[in-house]
């Protein structure tokens, strides 16, 4: 240890002293260098990329389908009853919400074409096919907290990120139509997806970015 430095290496094993890098001002990440491929802007270019070029969509669309076709299922951690009754109740979490799993799995993938995904987990009491309050309608009466629904935040209504002290993303800022009023979905009650995890980045990397340069020509 150098002499006149004990300052500099003062610090309790679980300290954290670094961070990702992640160039995040003001919950905007400038981690892109072209402009046009920031934020709500590279949002709208990758959806017109999506939607206009016709290889794109055929791809994104192929992708897509095959992952729908895919058989899931819950299976126990261990073999004892309550792993089993643990698997059973969570099997019946999934095919109880206002959408289909495959559906869900479809939204999740838009994280393709734009780096990420966020949804917010909706919960509800299971209170039977017949309860007054449609937010509690179940096929089940057994009282207990399933998943009303895991709805999608949309790409485009994000407005900025929330940062703690390390850098790790704490949640969304998100402003959608039609009022336009801001909304925090906090990290916890959240599910975020992303195509990789570089810096730790909520944004991830859209498998359309390195054809950016030949669509843009191309257009």
């Amino acid at each position: 240890m150098p002499e006149g430095k004990t300052e500099l290496y003062d610090f309790e094993p679980l300290d954290i002293l670094g961070r990702s890098g992640l160039d995040a001002r003001g919950g905007k990440v400038n981690e892109e260098w072209l402009r046009q491929l920031r934020g709500v802007k590279a949002v709208r270019a990758y959806q017109e990329m999506r939607d206009n070029d016709p290889v794109i969509g055929a791809i994104l669309y192929s992708i897509k389908a095959l992952v729908r076709q895919t058989d899931w299922s819950i299976q126990p951690s261990g073999e004892t009853p309550e792993h089993v009754a643990a698997a059973e109740f969570v099997e019946s979490c999934k095919e109880d919400m206002a959408h289909t799993w495959h559906d869900l799995l479809a939204e999740i993938l838009s994280m393709l074409p734009f780096g990420w995904s966020y949804f917010e987990t909706v919960y509800k009491y299971r209170r039977g096919p017949d309860a007054d309050d449609g937010s509690e309608r179940s096929m089940y009466n057994d009282g207990r907290i399933g998943w009303r629904k895991i709805a999608i935040r949309a790409q485009e209504t994000l407005y900025k990120w929330e940062f703690d002290e390390d850098g790790s993303p704490t949640g969304m800022w998100q402003q959608p139509p039609p009022d336009y009023k801001q909304r925090f979905i906090p990290i916890e009650k959240a599910l975020l997806f992303r195509t990789e995890t570089h810096k730790n980045n909520p944004e991830g990397r859209s498998m359309l970015r390195n054809a950016y340069r030949s669509w843009y020509f191309l257009k």
